[in-house]
């Protein structure tokens, strides 16, 4: 082993033992605040009707995502069943919440799925940071639809989510302009400056931008379906959150969970802990405080939905497994 891989892999253990951590410091200091022993009830007595239709819209959620995945690869001349890309897609979540990084391990592990044995590897991530582009602009996007039509009188902490949300949306719209390459390109020359040791970034960078942009020229019915899939894969998703909601007898509007979800996911999107844990917990707590949701039914609403997505996780590690056992025996 050269210095170079001891130093990465410091790296990577140094950065699950913060992020694991930080937590378990978070999800400490909740405890400590909020008695478990009155989350357990509220989860107990919750409506098994409403977990099992967010269940339902959970699977539902992930054809769609898969379904853009089929769209996304046919420009590419890259055909495969949508039941395999289901497969992967479950797969990609496993790892997205078993590992560090949800969204980047995730991201890998679909990359990994989806160019095994095929030589377009660096258009297929260009797809997958596409699609992730095209995400986030939609997570965006219906926070900010969100905020907006919320029946209630703007709050002074929803404008400044709403400023966030506007400023954000704009940002990663940037990424589809040609002309703001060069404005990138300083962002990795930075990144270059704080961590000189990652040289080999810079390249994977530009040319990573380059095909995200030569993607984004494909024909713009392609494009449409794209984006109009992803929109309603983060309704469904809110819809999720608000069966769970609903199902734990928490009343706030629709609109003031789809837009809690949006920044929740935003903020996933940074790998700061494992699998979201902590930070969703956080953030339930301290947002759905402000529309008069006691603390125990928060956190029991967190619990649930990492509870749905813990599910579609270990669907994703059986899969993995046969796959892998499959392979073995052939082998």
């Amino acid at each position: 082993m050269n210095l170079d891989s001891i130093y990465k892999w410091s790296d990577s253990l140094a950065g699950i033992v913060t992020r694991s951590l930080l937590s378990l410091g978070i999800l400490a200091l909740l405890l400590w605040k909020i008695d478990i022993f009155q989350v357990i009830p509220v989860l107990l007595e919750g409506s098994s009707i409403l977990i099992l239709i967010a269940i339902i819209i959970f699977a539902i959620n992930r054809i769609l995502v898969s379904l853009q995945l089929l769209v996304g690869l046919i420009p590419l001349n890259i055909h495969t069943p949508l039941l395999k890309l289901i497969k992967i897609q479950l797969i990609s979540d496993f790892y997205a919440l078993s590992l560090p990084g949800q969204g980047i391990a995730g991201s890998a592990a679909l990359w990994i799925g989806l160019s095994k044995a095929r030589n377009e590897r660096m258009q297929i991530g260009a797809l997958i940071l596409y699609l992730k582009i095209i995400g986030i602009l939609s997570i965006l996007g219906v926070g900010t639809l969100s905020i907006l039509l919320s029946p209630s009188q703007l709050q002074t902490f929803e404008i400044s989510f709403l400023v966030i949300f506007l400023i954000a949306s704009v940002f990663c719209g940037l990424i589809f302009a040609p002309r703001c390459a060069r404005f990138f390109s300083s962002i990795v020359r930075l990144f270059l400056y704080i961590y000189p040791n990652r040289h080999w970034i810079q390249k994977k960078a530009e040319d990573t931008l380059k095909a995200v942009n030569d993607f984004g020229r494909i024909n713009g019915k392609y494009i449409l379906y794209i984006v109009g899939l992803s929109l309603c894969v983060h309704i469904l998703g809110s819809c999720i959150y608000y069966a769970l909601a609903l199902s734990l007898d928490i009343h706030v509007s629709f609109f003031t969970i789809a837009w809690i979800r949006s920044l929740l996911l935003i903020i996933s999107i940074a790998p700061i802990t494992i699998a979201g844990i902590g930070v969703r917990e956080a953030t339930f707590v301290v947002l759905l405080q402000q529309y008069g949701v006691p603390e125990e039914n928060a956190l029991g609403l967190s619990l649930a939905v990492f509870g749905v997505m813990l599910l579609g996780a270990i669907v994703g590690w059986l899969l993995e497994k046969h796959t892998m056992l499959k392979a073995s025996v052939q082998s």
